[in-house]
């Protein structure tokens, strides 16, 4: 048997929803959590709510199902705080032309630079944590990493399990990526791979000596948005 993985990811509606919103007076919304200097309103809920697909888990309009789905949204909050640089922090209210000249001297960092950075530091607790949990999860499915001294070979012991669905932002889906085709991870990794916006990425286990390994077969397709304008990173 073989076992496909489709990674997808969130829109730019999603991502864009951790930017800076400092005093209420911004918006004409209400307001239903606030995290640190950052706030969560109706309009952030409903679009969560009514535009994302959401799981099996959390898809009624019961008191349960949505305050799970405020609960992802504070987490999200949370998360954005946790990896807050002081450095981009510092950009607010900042003119266009100061913001593109710090972005293109940090994309200018040598690889050692990178990796002491805010960003390869964090880089290296976040992967660790996301691919401890996948590991757990794959681990409850039957889907087992075994070896990676020349590739990562898995053992599929659940032959009902053929396909598995991942719904992440760019920077857990290199980590995902990283992981699943034994890659090397570096804080700059997602900038290699650059994942578009509700782009779908495929990968697929083949059978190999006493195990499986999986190999990329669709990468970045969002060939379904007709609009080119909407198909962005």
């Amino acid at each position: 048997m073989m076992l496909r993985i489709l990674f997808g990811v969130l829109t730019t509606l999603l991502l864009n929803k951790c930017s800076n919103k400092n005093t209420i007076s911004q918006f004409d919304l209400d307001v239903l959590a606030q995290v640190g200097n950052k706030i969560i309103t109706k309009q952030d809920f409903i679009r969560r709510a009514e535009y994302t697909i959401r799981p099996d888990y959390c898809r009624q309009s019961n008191y349960i199902h949505k305050k799970i789905i405020l609960n992802s949204l504070i987490a999200e909050k949370l998360t954005a705080l946790e990896m807050e640089d002081k450095d981009e922090v510092a950009l607010y209210g900042k003119s266009t032309d100061e913001i593109m000249s710090f972005f293109e001297k940090r994309n200018s960092q040598t690889f050692e630079e990178w990796s002491v950075s805010n960003h390869g530091v964090y880089m290296q607790d976040f992967a660790k944590n996301i691919i401890t949990n996948l590991e757990k999860e794959l681990h409850s499915l039957g889907v087992v990493c075994t070896d990676d001294t020349f590739d990562k070979k898995f053992e599929i012991k659940n032959d009902s399990i053929e396909n598995l669905m991942i719904i992440s932002h760019a920077g857990t889906m290199s980590v995902l990526l990283s992981y699943f085709l034994n890659m090397p991870l570096y804080a700059w990794t997602w900038k290699k791979f650059l994942p578009r916006h509700t782009g779908h990425t495929r990968l697929k286990s083949t059978a190999i000596s006493d195990g499986h390994f999986f190999r990329l077969k669709e990468f970045n397709n969002v060939s379904f948005i007709e609009n080119p304008e909407e198909q962005t990173y």
